[in-house]
């Protein structure tokens, strides 16, 4: 009888351990409400080029959708070996200013010209209806305003308003 009443008792610890095991916790997941849309592709990329002292408008956002801008590429370049300067580019989205970023074009006799990536961790949100507007300008330089050119590329995705 002993070996009988230890026997059940090691399988209903052993059923117990095993329910404990498997049970499910609650599933958490981040965000919490939808952030990308579906039905479409959500990813979007946009490209161009933008003389010195110009603003462009890079991007819509549909009226339905928000696009969240997760990644920005900018480079300057000049038209001579001998020129060089340092610039800024403002990200906009109306009269609001969303982003500043700093880009220099270095004398090509002296170095390479390079791209500055800059990776939002957050994003730069574009709210449904609205644009992206990049407006490039100089704080130094030493040719003429048609020497110069910024090339960017911008990326992100469609979320939910």
């Amino acid at each position: 009888m002993q070996s009988s009443r230890f026997q059940i008792g090691l399988i209903a610890t052993l059923a117990m351990g095993l329910g404990f095991s498997v049970a499910s916790s609650e599933a958490v997941g981040y965000p919490s409400g939808p952030a990308v849309s579906t039905g479409t592709n959500p990813v979007i990329s946009q490209g161009g080029v933008l003389p010195l002292g110009g603003t462009s408008t890079v991007l819509t956002a549909p009226a339905d959708q928000d696009i969240v801008v997760t990644d920005v590429v900018l480079g300057v370049t000049n038209a001579t070996y001998y020129c060089e300067g340092s610039f800024e580019v403002a990200a906009t989205v109306g009269s609001e200013l969303k982003g500043q970023f700093a880009v220099g074009a270095p004398n090509l006799e002296q170095a390479q010209l390079k791209n500055e990536t800059i990776s939002l961790r957050s994003g730069m949100r574009v709210t449904a209806g609205s644009s992206l507007n990049l407006e490039f300008s100089h704080t130094y330089r030493d040719c003429g305003d048609g020497y110069f050119r910024l090339n960017y590329t911008v990326s992100g995705y469609y979320a939910q308003p």
